[in-house]
């Protein structure tokens, strides 16, 4: 019964992997700067950061695609860890913000950062193709079963 309910929880965190992948393949956009935004709603600096850093520079800047996430469920959760491994994130952050090149971790990161980096990626259009997230490390859903594994 262990081992069954074992490959049942490897089956569904390979299909999350696998819709996560779905999702990030079909939407890539070079002619737009794609941000994605992981948080929770019940966040205090969250709801600053987006509020005071995030919506207003989406407002100025039509060509900035904002994708928000929400940590707090499966699917914001997986993506964020797909993004990690791909990105070469060092160590988890509550919140997080990457860019298609590059990534900030935590609150103060991304209060002292973001503004100069959006302005960069703004002036660098060629800078906005689609980071390096693809199919290429197959094992990725075998790793994400290992790391809920009990």
């Amino acid at each position: 019964m262990n081992k069954q309910h074992s490959l049942k929880k490897q089956a569904f965190f390979s299909a999350i992997a696998l819709c996560v992948f779905c999702m990030v393949q079909s939407s890539p956009a070079s002619d737009r700067l794609v941000l994605h935004f992981f948080g929770s709603p019940t966040c205090g600096e969250c709801l600053e950061i987006k509020n005071r850093i995030l919506f207003p520079a989406q407002g100025a800047h039509p060509e900035i695609e904002l994708r928000i996430h929400d940590i707090s469920s499966d699917s914001g959760f997986n993506l964020l860890m797909k993004m990690e491994e791909e990105y070469g994130v060092p160590s988890s952050a509550a919140i997080e913000l990457f860019f298609p090149d590059t990534f900030l971790t935590g609150a103060s990161d991304i209060h002292k950062h973001s503004r100069r980096l959006i302005n960069h990626h703004l002036n660098h259009p060629q800078s906005w193709s689609s980071g390096s997230l693809s199919a290429s490390d197959s094992s990725f859903s075998a790793r994400l079963a290992d790391k809920f594994r009990s």
